[in-house]
């Protein structure tokens, strides 16, 4: 299992405590898998509308949304070999960009996709911090 620890930054909490909800402008963190199936750690801000980049949308990356003031310890335990690294890597595993005669496209195996659909379930439910603990 591959420790994903690497992507985090120092200052973890202050980043996840940094992110809101509600109407743009808004900040939010995600987990990011590129074409090339390096994982990230980032934040962007979102200013409304559909913006969403064409390799998101062809699924030649892959993003994750991490709830506003995800727990640093939790998601640092859980990139370090826990279910989170595990989904990740099968999701690595059985994944594949191919042409479909319009454009680059990403694919997904069978359990890749399982491990996908898992994978935002064990993010949704993530346990939060309460910001007073920074």
């Amino acid at each position: 299992m591959t420790d994903y620890t690497a992507i985090l930054p120092t200052e973890l909490q202050t980043l996840l405590s940094s992110c809101t909800t509600g109407p743009p402008p808004r900040d939010e963190a995600y987990i990011e898998i590129d074409d090339h199936d390096n994982v990230w750690l980032r934040s962007h801000t979102l200013y409304g509308g559909d913006a969403i980049p064409t390799d998101v949308r062809n699924g030649r990356v892959i993003w994750y949304g991490l709830a506003p003031r995800t727990d640093a310890r939790w998601l640092r335990e859980q990139l370090a070999g826990g279910e989170v690294a595990n989904l990740l890597d099968r999701i690595i595993a059985g994944r594949a960009v191919v042409w479909d005669r319009n454009n680059r496209v990403g694919t997904l195996s069978a359990d890749a996709q399982k491990a996908y659909t898992r994978l935002q379930e064990v993010l949704a439910a993530a346990p939060t911090s309460d910001p007073s603990d920074l």
